[in-house]
């Protein structure tokens, strides 16, 4: 197939994902009965089951998750990785080296973050 025909394929394909994927098209999540969740909650679980590894002030080397804004923005990979099973090589804590999450503090880090990642 000749390269400007594989060209225009490929803007064509991206060019309907882009559409697809439009805030028109999104899932408004309903917040309104998401209980509030402040960091200084969430903030004792995060350092019992990632420090020392994400804390640099611990010797950690891994992405910082330290403060407010590196914990917020970081979040969304924090949540994936707790919920997948244990067995997985990607789950943390990192091989057991910490409890797992419990079912409790894993809804509240998403309550954190569905409630607006406020600071309190």
């Amino acid at each position: 197939m000749p390269v400007l025909t594989r060209c225009l394929i490929a803007l064509f394909v991206m060019s309907l994902l882009t559409f697809a994927c439009t805030p028109k098209t999104a899932t408004k999540i309903d917040t309104s009965n998401v209980p509030v969740v402040t960091y200084s909650e969430i903030s004792p679980i995060i350092l019992r089951s990632c420090a020392p590894c994400h804390f640099p002030d611990q010797g950690g080397n891994k992405p910082a998750f330290n403060t407010y804004l590196l914990a917020k923005s970081n979040m969304a990979k924090m949540l994936k990785r707790v919920q997948l099973p244990q067995s997985n090589f990607r789950f943390m804590p990192y091989k057991g080296k910490k409890e797992a999450l419990s079912q409790e503090e894993i809804e509240l880090l998403k309550n954190w973050a569905l409630g607006g990642y406020r600071e309190g």
